[in-house]
């Protein structure tokens, strides 16, 4: 039994190591950011991973790490939004025998933890202001020092950093330190919505149905071309990991050696009752014989863009500045995108 956990342990650390391209898709973007990863990967950056949750940001710091200098060191993933505020300093830096009350041993922070290799900060700006002071010391210093004192650590740790807000924004407002900001920056990765790169989907939903039905021992008969029209024009808010629960539900639910149908498909938002709704001027077959696959997913990609603009102009009343915002697009790419499609903006409410 323990020789068997051990395998399958293995098996599981080999899928998390391989290659990007192979655990996010085909598309241009992907390979675009694959080159970026092999770029900075080498090098001692800082990083900083840009993208809404779900893109994968921690795949992608997982790759850095594997083909940087310190690959053979540890690589150390902190959800820095997950640890309350009173702990977040303790959990980093570690604590000394006596430091506070319950603190019975010395104990060693993620800090030290990751020494030798890569300290992976997730959701960086969850960090308050005091816990950031003392992140930019230990990253400009390469030493740390313990709650309730002692002799400064030296630690040789390489340092990610991810968010999924605008860290930018935040430095405006005051809320995160710009010195700290622009350490952590030294080069910008940013991971594009699901709905961006429509090229993946058949792909990685190919692949989630794969990986389940072996879960499961159990044989469905691919995706229908219903059930692909229908993940091709979703929104996706949810990313990569709303598809891969839907592909989840989907296995179970559908019939041994049937095709998943649109009647499978449950998500976790914006359409409770299933499948989402059919979006006005939407394809009505992926493939009618006339067309080129390029062609075809062009034609895709175009109308899931132009039905997620207008689905977040309808969201914001019209507000070009807050539907740029969500959308993580700049002013001008909207105004393009909205006379590209001839998409009339919805004038505001009072």
């Amino acid at each position: 039994m323990a020789l068997e956990k051990e395998v399958q342990h293995l098996k599981q650390m080999l899928n998390d190591r391989a290659p990007l391209y192979e655990r996010m898709g085909p598309s241009h973007a992907i390979q675009n950011l694959v080159q970026h990863v092999e770029k900075v990967a080498p090098t001692a950056f800082t990083v900083l991973i840009e993208g809404e949750s779900g893109t994968g940001k921690e795949l992608v710091a997982g790759a850095i790490h594997d083909s940087s200098l310190v690959k053979d060191g540890p690589f150390v993933a902190v959800d820095c939004g997950a640890i309350p505020e009173t702990l977040i300093e303790s959990e980093l830096f570690g604590y000394r025998k006596g430091a506070f009350t319950g603190a019975h041993t010395d104990k060693m922070g993620h800090f030290e933890m990751a020494d030798g290799g890569t300290l992976f900060l997730d959701e960086v700006g969850n960090l308050s202001y005091p816990v950031q002071q003392k992140l930019l010391r230990a990253i400009q210093e390469r030493k740390i020092q313990r709650l309730g004192g002692g002799e400064p650590i030296s630690v040789s740790t390489r340092i990610l950093a991810a968010t999924n807000q605008s860290l930018e924004a935040d430095v405006e407002s005051g809320r995160f330190r710009s010195d700290l900001y622009f350490r952590l920056n030294e080069f910008t990765i940013k991971l594009p919505p699901l709905r961006e790169r429509v090229d993946d989907i058949p792909y990685l939903a190919a692949k989630f149905e794969n990986e389940v039905e072996k879960e499961l021992n159990k044989q469905c008969g691919g995706l229908s071309s219903g059930a692909l029209r229908v993940l091709s024009s979703y929104s996706w808010p949810g990313n990569v990991r709303e598809l891969r629960n839907a592909i989840r539900q989907s296995v179970l639910l559908c019939e041994e050696h049937m095709a998943i149908a649109p009647k499978h498909l449950v998500f976790s938002s914006n359409h409770p009752t299933g499948a989402p709704q059919k979006a006005e001027n939407a394809p009505t077959d992926l493939y009618d014989g006339s067309e080129p696959l390029k062609k075809i997913i062009n034609r895709i990609r175009n109308e899931v863009e132009k039905n997620t603009i207008r689905e977040v102009l309808t969201l914001t009343k019209g507000n070009k500045s807050e539907t740029t915002r969500r959308l993580s697009i700049d002013y001008k790419t909207l105004l393009r995108k909205i006379k590209k499609y001839q998409i009339v903006p919805i004038k505001k409410t009072a």
